[in-house]
């Protein structure tokens, strides 16, 4: 999605194109310029940027495009984060806000789109069993198993925990196999094991206060019969730089789960603000669960890998790039953070201070996607990053003060052409587009 003069552009979005680096810095290269069409609306100002100039100008509001053009979207009462597809259809959460979630939508919960013919996109229905009124990022789908799950996951617990499990055999008209509350298991996103009979679920952020039970847990749930899901087991540790686990992936063979680690904060020293330090990834040894064994043990492979660049990641894959394994991260917050824009300052989980004290840091304004390279799982590095202009440290005053809503110009999720052998991928951007 890209915001363009005060909306969102919803359902497909526009897409730049980008190509090889053309310059490495400290944190990585920002991508070469795609070269446009004659009749494409390129941005004016840095790659990546929507200019106060473009966002404010009279008119009818225009979407930019380089090289691929829009086909088809629906446009509704709007979309939340995360979704799933299949060939057909797609599963979007709608936004529900303030807290409570107190509902002002015409028709709420979870749209169910047809998509066979793009042009034409339309809602088939709209899902309201309680998981499916506010999923989040939770939604997800097993293609072999022909299985939806989802969790309504709510920090104040108004809602409880519900975990809705869908059979979508038929896309359009899905079978609910299972509503209810799991005790013990708490997913805010997660991944399914090859076979999905195991779904693993990361809670989140930092809820060990809240739920002592679950909070900063990665949980695996049997899904073997999806009408009676029960926990497998969990993993859980005292470790005070491994807390607000977010992101959470399963390696091809099942027997490896990564998960993001995030101190979504920062702190004051002497009087200046500074990064949280806790940035980063793990690795999980799952073998044991994997393989069905009787009281299994989950156990960290290795060491985490830290970093203090940004303040809060949020997704990774595993993928395979001419034969050698890496993890591709998404950092979707830079030192210029979400409420850093809405408050002027920062508040709720940073000191409030002004994105001009932020920028003298020489960080990365807005988050950007890391390659990490996992060929030797115990001592995983930092391979290669990907960039766009907006997020170069340099630039951090040239965007600090845009009007941008949510998590500016950071990356929210990607998806390679081909796991194995990966040789493009498709970004999305929050307020930066969609680009290949």
């Amino acid at each position: 999605m890209q915001w363009v003069r005060g909306g969102w552009l919803a359902w497909v979005a526009t897409v730049l194109s980008m190509s090889l680096p053309q310059e490495t810095l400290a944190y990585g290269p920002i991508a070469t310029r795609a070269v446009c069409g004659p009749k494409d609306r390129v941005e004016s100002g840095l790659q990546g940027q929507t200019t106060l100039a473009e966002r404010f100008a009279s008119g009818t509001s225009q979407a930019f495009n380089c090289n691929l053009e829009l086909v088809g979207q629906y446009v509704g009462e709007g979309a939340g984060v995360g979704f799933a597809i299949t060939e057909r259809c797609a599963y979007v959460p709608q936004w529900l806000i303030p807290l409570p979630f107190t509902s002002t939508l015409k028709n709420p919960g979870l749209m169910v789109i047809d998509a066979k013919d793009p042009a034409t996109a339309k809602v088939a229905k709209y899902l309201r069993t309680p998981a499916m009124i506010h999923p989040n990022e939770s939604p997800m789908i097993h293609h072999g198993r022909n299985l939806l799950v989802s969790q309504h996951f709510d920090e104040t617990n108004i809602y409880g925990k519900t975990t809705d499990i869908y059979d979508i055999s038929d896309c359009l008209n899905l079978k609910l196999k299972f509503s209810g509350i799991i005790p013990g298991f708490i997913f805010h996103t997660g991944d399914f094991s090859p076979d999905g009979t195991i779904l693993w679920g990361s809670t989140g952020p930092n809820l060990r206060a809240k739920f002592p039970d679950v909070g900063d847990s990665i949980t695996a749930l049997d899904l073997t019969d999806p009408t009676k899901p029960k926990v497998l087991a969990q993993w859980r540790t005292d470790d005070p730089k491994l807390v607000r686990f977010h992101g959470l992936s399963v390696s091809d063979d099942g027997k490896s789960a990564y998960f993001t680690i995030g101190e979504h904060t920062y702190s004051l020293v002497n009087g200046k603000v500074k990064p949280a330090p806790y940035q980063g990834i793990g690795i999980l040894d799952v073998s044991e669960v994997q393989e069905r064994k009787p009281n299994p043990q989950i156990r960290m492979i290795g060491q985490p890998l830290f970093w203090d660049d940004v303040v809060h990641n949020q997704y990774l894959q595993p993928v395979t790039i001419k034969g050698r394994k890496y993890l591709y991260d998404n950092r979707i917050d830079g030192v210029i953070t979400s409420d850093a824009k809405v408050h002027t300052g920062f508040s709720y989980h940073h000191p409030r201070v002004s994105p001009e004290e932020t920028c003298k840091y020489g960080k990365p304004g807005w988050g950007y996607i890391t390659f990490i390279d996992i060929e030797n799982p115990r001592q995983p590095t930092i391979a290669g990053s990907l960039k766009l202009e907006v997020h170069e440290p340099k630039n951090c005053l040239a965007t600090a003060h845009d009007p941008v809503f949510g998590h500016g110009y950071s990356p929210l999720y990607c998806e390679p052409d081909n796991y194995q052998d990966a040789k493009k991928m498709v970004c999305g951007f929050a307020e930066g587009g969609v680009r290949v």
